[in-house]
């Protein structure tokens, strides 16, 4: 696969047209974390059909690109690869739940911070939402509401735990009534393709031929007739890491 040092050279020109992060990965068909990781010269490789697409929606051509990248650069040695910094997590407010909600495949792999409080209603995942949320083997998590803002009457949204930590820790909080910070990972599962299930046994051929024929295109949830595409995913509490370690299939 070709390297290409073109990473800041996109964001050089996005940036000349005034263009968003969202804005440029919704036009070339990408999420905005691909996006995002390229630019920050995290993914430091980049096939030629993907810098083709994000020249048209650049509109340039893909020499410009080249030009504007920095002379002489090439592809780090294993042993000293950088280290980026992560981007900030984005509030999540009322502003930003509509955006989410009305184009929620602009948004995929986002990071999200919310100032809240849980409601002490929980529901229990059912076997398709661990499966499309990568979680089917442990039977563990749950969904839960959280209050954005202050008062009763503020913004809601509901979010998912997918670990025994985040679900037990989540349920203290529900009790308590307490304030706290979540850092929620934005997942979009619309079809099968879009679950993180990798078959690599029997079990998981099972899981996926099940998700594939009952999945109705969303999670069903009390609070929405038509299934939702989108979940908010925990993975941090007051800055306290709840992800559960990377595994092999997952």
């Amino acid at each position: 696969m070709p390297w290409f040092p073109v990473g800041e050279a996109i964001r050089a020109a996005r940036e000349r047209r005034g263009s968003s992060l969202e804005a440029l990965a919704e036009r070339a068909g990408i999420t905005v974390a691909a996006l995002h990781r390229l630019e920050s010269g995290r993914t430091r490789t980049i096939r030629p059909a993907t810098l083709d697409t994000l020249a048209g929606a650049l509109r340039c051509a893909k020499d410009e690109l080249a030009r504007h990248a920095p002379r002489g650069a090439a592809p780090p040695s294993p042993r000293a690869k950088p280290k980026p910094s992560a981007p900030e997590p984005t509030p999540l407010t009322a502003r930003t739940l509509v955006d989410v909600r009305t184009a929620c495949r602009a948004h995929e792999g986002r990071l999200f911070r919310a100032r809240c409080r849980l409601r002490p209603e929980q529901e229990p995942l059912s076997r398709l939402d661990r499966i499309a949320l990568g979680c089917s083997r442990t039977g563990v998590g749950g969904r839960f509401v959280i209050l954005l803002g202050v008062g009763p009457r503020g913004p809601r949204a509901t979010v998912y735990s997918i670990t025994p930590r985040a679900t037990l820790d989540l349920q203290d909080l529900a009790a308590s009534g307490a304030s706290t910070v979540l850092d929620l990972r934005l997942r979009v599962v619309v079809t099968p393709a879009d679950h993180p299930t990798v078959m690599m046994s029997s079990e998981d051929a099972k899981d996926s031929d099940h998700f594939f024929r009952h999945w109705p295109g969303g999670f069903q949830r009390q609070d929405s007739a038509e299934p939702v595409p989108l979940a908010f995913v925990v993975e941090a509490i007051d800055g306290r890491n709840v992800r559960p370690p990377a595994k092999r299939g997952y």
